[in-house]
């Protein structure tokens, strides 16, 4: 219970984080895509759903036309960095930069095609993929950062008798 509310106090942190740098910097990770990565990996599926539908809230606070999108997207990215975070051993910085590749170009991917269907814009997604990837790229070099002081500060461990994720 306390790890559950520490991750949602780093997500407060992470998002005003990322909105305070990204008007100053041009090229800036998606550090909350990072943190739903991370609990994908390490927290069991209710709670992935819950802290990546809270992302997505708080994401679109700062975005209002596009929080309907990031509440479904955000929750979709979290349950498949979940499914993913099963194919990776835990403990290993290399799954988790795969997984966020993987979550930074599928959120492009969904923003495009969703804004480009109820705007009938007919903005190509090489485009939008040619123009961010940048920070594709560094988002997927942060995600270790990332890992090490998320586990730093929640301290995950595993219990290897059941099988199930525990935070202590």
């Amino acid at each position: 219970m306390k790890n559950d509310i520490k991750i949602y106090i780093y997500l407060f942190l992470v998002v005003a984080l990322q909105v305070s740098l990204m008007s100053r910097i041009r090229v800036f990770p998606d550090l909350i895509i990072l943190l739903v990565v991370y609990s994908g990996i390490f927290y069991d599926l209710k709670n992935v759903l819950l802290i990546s539908f809270v992302a997505g809230f708080l994401r679109g606070v700062f975005s209002p036309e596009t929080m309907s999108i990031d509440l479904v997207i955000f929750s979709v990215l979290g349950s498949i960095s979940y499914g993913l975070g099963k194919l990776f051993t835990r403990n290993n910085p290399a799954g988790g930069v795969i997984i966020s590749s993987v979550m930074v170009l599928f959120l492009l991917f969904f923003h495009t095609v969703i804004l480009n269907a109820v705007n009938q814009n007919n903005i190509s997604i090489s485009f939008v993929f040619v123009e961010h990837w940048r920070m594709v790229l560094l988002s997927a070099i942060s995600y270790p950062v990332v890992y090490f002081i998320l586990n730093i500060f929640l301290r995950s461990k595993k219990n290897t008798s059941d099988n199930k994720r525990i935070f202590y």
